[in-house]
């Protein structure tokens, strides 16, 4: 629903009501208590656009970016505001200059996983598997579709990788939790999956201890079959250099 703050709230109450369907509205604010007047458990919409998500993921998963402590910051403050499992997570819109525009193809990969597999719905918008990298102005950042749709590109293949793990294991009944983080590195799990994030090209193993595996498993890293790590005394030790992201499942 667009432009939501528009209209008042008790005109959705009854718009909401009366529709019978899950619906996500938008209000471009990067503040949780004003989406929280309108978004559940407060408000009368299913969901929000969650703008100021949006906002923390594009500072710290830039190249060298904010540290990801933001993560743990913005998603322990939305709790008080908005119920995450409803909000609507996104990258890309119709409205923003597309990511690509602003950072490179890693930093994009790293931001698709932690949509994808953080508390929430993830909203696709087209041509991001296509490379598209319009700027803000709304002329510039819908470019056409036509002659550019290929099911081959490195990022679509990407993309068709975390959607179908995501769908495979049903992570929407398994809890968000983080499991370690520091300036450059973010690691979260959604059931006995540990998802890897970083900012920073380094060549740094960080020890995750607090790690949803039993002692001896093998596991490895959907995107990179060879890249496969063993849980030894309760700790994996996870090396992010290249700053690609990682999902770790049982092998």
């Amino acid at each position: 629903i667009d432009t939501v703050p528009y209209v008042t709230p008790e005109f959705w109450r009854e718009y909401v009501s009366s529709a019978g369907v899950y619906q996500v509205g938008e209000v471009l604010e990067s503040h949780y208590e004003n989406l929280g007047r309108f978004g559940k458990p407060n408000g009368p919409i299913d969901g929000m656009l969650d703008y100021p998500l949006w906002d923390v993921i594009r500072k710290c998963l830039s190249n060298g970016g904010q540290s990801l402590y933001g993560f743990r910051n913005v998603l322990n403050y939305r709790k008080y505001h908005l119920d995450g499992q409803y909000a609507g997570v996104f990258l890309d819109n119709h409205d923003q200059g597309r990511w690509l525009h602003w950072v490179d193809n890693t930093a994009l990969k790293n931001a698709l996983v932690f949509t994808f597999f953080c508390e929430g719905i993830p909203i696709m918008y087209y041509g991001t598997e296509q490379y598209f990298h319009g700027e803000g102005a709304n002329n510039q950042n819908r470019e056409a579709m036509f002659g550019h749709f290929d099911e081959s590109t490195d990022m679509y293949k990407f993309i068709q990788t975390a959607v179908h793990l995501r769908k495979e294991r049903q992570i929407w009944n398994e809890e968000h939790t983080e499991r370690y983080v520091d300036d450059h590195f973010y690691a979260f799990s959604r059931g006995e999956m540990l998802i890897c994030l970083s900012n920073k090209d380094e060549d740094n193993t960080r020890p995750v201890s607090y790690q949803p595996f039993s002692e001896s498993t093998r596991v490895c890293n959907i995107f990179n079959r060879n890249d496969c790590l063993t849980v030894q005394n309760g700790v994996l030790h996870v090396n992010m250099k290249g700053r690609l992201p990682k999902i770790y499942i049982q092998a």
